[in-house]
């Protein structure tokens, strides 16, 4: 016959998976036991040492709950490499009708970019993320306004950069085959920023059409 034997790891992780609701449940449940005057007193000896035991672990939980969250805010700041600041008077999209027919959408949107690492970044592309199912990109184009450059630059020159713990204007342009399929005046946009390392910055905002 072999005696019981507990994972250390396994209980660890049983813990960690334990809503502090309930923690908090069992150390209220034992105190009232503990303190009820229909259980004889050998018992509730054990029902205050639980009480005790489920208050710690309570307050475990809690700390773990909260450095986690800490920990993740902490974490998405250090991996943020941009600052955005969108100008809505200078943001919008529209459709319009070509000649031939078809309709076309352009996106512009107008922000102010700070750069917070330690070295300039340099811009490569821009994309619309969403909405999603646009046709066929048409036009794209990527402008930087800095007081360290003399004129906008253009992406395919890799000239649009910010310079590190720099601010700088910058204006995306896409222009897509088709129209969202939306009713609204207001879309929620999703565009993406690549600079020479292959990394992509998310920019998220709303634009009015016009």
């Amino acid at each position: 016959m072999t005696g019981l034997t507990v994972d250390p790891i396994k209980a660890l992780a049983a813990l960690r998976d334990t809503p502090l609701w309930l923690l908090v449940a069992l150390a209220g449940c034992s105190y009232v036991v503990g303190i009820s005057a229909v259980v004889p007193l050998q018992y509730q000896q054990w029902a205050f040492l639980g009480c005790k035991c489920f208050v710690i672990l309570a307050f475990c939980r809690a700390v773990y709950v909260v450095s986690g969250k800490s920990f993740t805010v902490w974490w998405r700041i250090k991996r943020t490499r941009l600052n955005f600041s969108i100008d809505d008077r200078l943001s919008f999209w529209n459709v319009d009708k070509q000649s031939d027919g078809w309709l076309v959408t352009q996106f512009r949107i107008n922000f102010a970019a700070k750069n917070l690492t330690d070295k300039a970044i340099y811009f490569t592309k821009a994309r619309i993320i969403k909405p999603r199912g646009l046709g066929e990109v048409l036009y794209t184009n990527l402008t930087v306004s800095d007081e360290r450059i003399s004129s906008s630059g253009s992406a395919r020159r890799k000239t649009p950069v910010i310079f590190a713990d720099s601010r700088a204007d910058v204006q995306v342009m896409v222009i897509v085959m088709g129209r969202p399929r939306t009713k609204t005046h207001h879309l929620d946009i999703v565009a993406g920023l690549a600079d020479e390392d292959g990394r992509e910055s998310k920019l998220r905002t709303k634009l009015r059409k016009v």
